[in-house]
């Protein structure tokens, strides 16, 4: 039986060497949108703002499929917090010019650097494949003058305009709340040493996915696509299937819009009860007919 271990850590570990985060291809993408986002960083202003310094912020819990004492970590559950997260720390890193200490300081919670003269740094979250350049590119490169030139409209993916669209508004919280490069600085401080998360982790996939079924089904905010696509998808076995058909289900997602996709499942499951009741109903007929004329 795969032992399954959970731990608080602070955000200075949960973005160390000690976890590789790569979200596997048949998870959902990058969802959270602007509301999410702001809800977010006003609980973590009000919190920064109105606690005593040894209080601790408590931001849930992620699932992984994790071997001991190796750092890759699949997250089966958690994806939103880190992308979002990884957003936050590129908002603030960004307002320092670069070379800047506190810069390199925040942007060592986004990429880990390089050992030696020519190693290139390490970016310490992988997300989808369709969306992972874009990300790289624009968020984990700190370049958020070129990311919020973009209209979030004419994107590829839905994930990548939330991106855009929470990066904006980050940025607008930032300057409006934070005045100052020692603010951003103490906010800064005050994420990675007094905020928390609680990772649930697991040396099998199959351990883990079933403590991510047991968590939301318990009320974790989750669309019931989001759990059939990992319940389907999660049980294929080879990558390069998952793959393809992570492909196949995020291209009809994007041609016909999150909303939509919810839409055609939820007629699908009420054409397949109502098909149910229709059949319960002959064979009770079928019964009675049998009762009578035998």
């Amino acid at each position: 039986m795969s032992e399954i271990k959970g731990n608080e850590y602070p955000l200075s570990k949960i973005f160390s060497s000690d976890f590789d985060f790569v979200i596997p291809p048949y998870q959902r993408p990058y969802a959270w949108t602007d509301k999410e986002s702001g809800e977010l960083f006003d609980d973590l202003y009000s919190f920064w703002q109105n606690s005593s310094k040894d209080e601790q912020y408590f931001l849930g819990s992620i699932v992984l499929s994790k071997k001991e004492n190796l750092p890759r970590s699949e997250v089966i559950d958690g994806q939103q917090r880190l992308v979002t997260l990884t957003i936050l720390f590129s908002v603030l890193a960004s307002e320092f010019q670069p070379g800047d200490q506190v810069k390199n300081d925040i942007a060592f919670y986004i990429n880990e650097p390089g050992e030696g003269l020519i190693a290139k740094s390490h970016p310490r979250l992988s997300i989808g494949d369709t969306d992972n350049k874009f990300f790289r590119k624009y968020i984990q490169n700190m370049n958020l003058d070129g990311l919020l030139q973009l209209n979030p409209v004419n994107q590829e993916t839905e994930a990548q305009s939330h991106i855009i669209r929470n990066a904006a508004l980050l940025r607008r919280k930032v300057r409006d709340n934070l005045t100052s490069a020692d603010q951003i600085r103490d906010f800064a401080v005050f994420l990675v040493t007094r905020c928390f998360i609680v990772a649930v982790s697991t040396s099998t996939r199959k351990t883990a996915f079933r403590v991510f079924s047991v968590l939301n089904s318990r009320g974790m905010d989750l669309l019931p696509t989001d759990i059939l696509k990992s319940e389907l998808i999660g049980a294929i076995s080879g990558t390069k299937e998952q793959r393809s058909y992570t492909q196949i289900w995020e291209d009809t997602e994007n041609d016909i819009g999150r909303s939509n996709f919810i839409d055609f499942f939820s007629a699908m499951k009420d054409d397949i009860h109502q098909g149910q009741s229709q059949k319960e109903h002959y064979r009770r007929v079928q019964e009675r007919n049998t009762a009578v004329y035998h």
